[in-house]
C-alpha cells in the first residue's frame, strides 16, 4: 500500500469521503436485478436443502442441554409473535427504502447480504443434522416422490420461511434464519435513516432485541444458532459497508488484509462506482404519490424503456 493510500485510510472519514466526480452516486439498476438473482440463488438453495434435511433428523433423539432452555420455560405462540415483528421490521425497512433517494442501491446491497447469507445457512444446515429442540413439534413426513419434494421447495421459497404461512420442517436449525433477518433489518433501518429520528432507531432495537428472544423462548431454535446468525449478519453487515465506504480498501494490496475475505471481489464489483458513503436523502412521499397518480397504461413502455437508464 502506499503511503497516499494509508494517509487516505488514516485521515478520512465516511463523513468526509465524497462520491465519485462529486456527483450523486448512479444507481445501476441493473447490479441491483443481479443481486435480486443471488437472494433467489440463496433462498431456493436453503429452501431445498431444509426441504432435503427434514428427512434426516433423528426423531427419536432427545433435545441437546441448552444453558437458556434451562432458565425460561417455552412459551407458546412465541414463534409467531418473533415473525409479526419481523414483518413489522420488513414493512417499515422497505418505506424508508421507498423514500430514499438512493433506494437501488440499498435494495442491491440487502439482496448481495440476505443471498448469501442464506446460501451459507444451506450449507450449515444439511451438513450438520441436530436433534430437534421441540420433543412435541410435528415434522413433515418425508417427501413420496422428487415431484412433491420440489413442491415443497417451492411452497418454502414462496412463503419466504415463515410458520405462519405453513412451513413446517424440522432440522431447520444452524443458525437461525430469523434472527438472520431480524437482526439485518435492524442494521439497515439503523443505517439508513437519519440520526435525528432517535424514536424510530430505538423502537426497531427494542422490537429487534424482543423477537430474537422471542426466537429463543419458543426452541425453535438453540441458543448457538442464534449466536451464530448474530455474529455472521452483523460482521458481513459491518465489513460490506466498510470495504464500500472507503475506496481504497476496495485496491488490491498485500497490507489490505480485507482483500482476503470472501466478500471483497463482490463489494469491489457492486460497489466500485458509489464512491464513498451512501448520503441519507430522501424524497417527498407527495413525490411518489405524483408518480402513481400520474401512471398511464399508454406510457408503460416509455416508462420501463427510461427505467434501465
Amino acid at each position: 500500500m502506499t503511503d497516499e493510500a494509508a494517509i487516505d485510510l488514516v485521515s478520512l472519514s465516511p463523513v468526509d469521503q465524497k462520491p465519485i466526480n462529486g456527483s450523486s452516486p448512479p444507481p445501476e439498476k441493473i447490479k441491483c436485478l443481479l443481486a435480486f438473482g443471488v437472494t433467489v440463488l440463496g433462498t431456493g438453495f436453503a429452501s431445498a436443502m431444509i426441504v432435503l434435511n427434514n428427512d434426516r433428523v433423528p426423531m427419536t433423539q432427545p433435545p441437546l442441554p441448552d444453558f437458556l432452555f434451562d432458565l425460561f420455560p417455552r412459551t407458546e405462540f412465541a414463534f409467531q409473535l418473533a415473525e409479526c415483528i419481523m414483518l413489522c421490521l420488513i414493512i417499515t425497512m422497505l418505506v424508508i427504502i421507498l423514500l430514499h433517494h438512493h433506494k437501488w442501491i440499498i435494495f442491491r446491497r440487502i439482496f448481495v447480504m440476505m443471498g448469501l447469507l442464506y446460501l451459507f445457512r444451506g450449507v450449515c444446515v444439511y451438513v450438520t443434522t441436530l436433534p430437534n429442540p421441540r420433543t412435541d413439534k410435528q415434522c413433515a413426513t418425508p417427501a413420496g416422490s422428487v415431484m412433491e419434494a420440489w413442491a415443497r421447495v417451492f411452497a418454502l421459497f414462496s412463503r419466504i420461511g415463515l410458520s405462519v404461512a405453513g412451513q413446517n420442517y424440522c432440522g431447520d436449525l444452524i443458525f437461525s434464519g430469523h434472527t438472520i433477518s431480524i437482526t439485518g433489518l435492524y442494521l439497515y433501518i439503523n443505517e439508513y435513516t437519519p440520526t435525528n429520528l432517535r424514536v424510530l432507531r430505538s423502537a426497531s432495537f427494542i422490537f429487534s432485541t424482543f423477537g430474537i428472544f422471542l426466537v429463543l423462548i419458543s426452541r425453535e431454535h438453540y441458543t448457538i444458532d442464534v449466536i451464530v446468525a448474530y455474529y455472521l449478519v452483523t460482521r458481513m453487515f459491518w465489513t460490506y459497508h466498510t470495504v464500500a465506504n472507503f475506496p481504497a480498501l476496495q485496491k488490491q494490496s498485500r497490507y489490505n488484509l480485507l482483500c482476503r475475505n470472501f466478500l471483497h471481489p463482490i463489494v469491489v464489483f457492486f460497489e466500485c462506482n458509489v464512491g464513498g458513503p451512501v448520503p441519507n436523502e430522501f424524497v417527498s412521499p407527495r413525490t411518489i404519490s405524483n408518480y402513481i397518480a400520474g401512471y398511464r397504461p399508454l406510457n408503460f413502455m416509455a416508462r420501463t424503456a427510461s427505467w434501465w437508464q
